[in-house]
C-alpha cells in the first residue's frame, strides 16, 4: 500500500508541474517524463497486485491449446 501512495503522489505532483509550452526544463521536459514513468509504475503495480501473469487457469498461454502463443504447437502430420 505504501508503494501505491508513493506512485500516486508522484503522479499527481508531476502532473501538476507539467507545462508542455514552458521553456523551463523542469516543467517542459522532466515533469512529462516523470508522468510517464509514474504511469508505467502504476500499471506494473496493478498487474502485480492483481496476479496477471499471462497464463490462463489451464497453465497455457491465452487462446491456445497448450502450444505456445495460440497456435497448434507446431505438430506435424507426417508430410503428406
Amino acid at each position: 500500500m505504501k508503494h501505491l501512495i508513493i506512485i500516486l503522489a508522484g503522479l499527481y505532483l508531476s502532473w501538476r508541474l507539467t507545462d508542455l509550452a514552458s521553456e523551463d526544463v523542469l516543467s517542459g521536459m522532466v515533469a512529462p517524463i516523470a508522468v510517464f514513468v509514474f504511469l508505467v509504475a502504476l500499471l506494473a503495480w496493478l498487474l502485480i497486485k492483481t496476479g496477471l501473469s499471462g497464463r490462463d487457469s489451464a497453465g497455457g498461454f491465452y487462446g491456445g491449446d497448450g502450444g505456445g502463443f495460440g497456435g497448434d504447437g507446431g505438430g506435424g502430420d507426417g508430410g503428406c
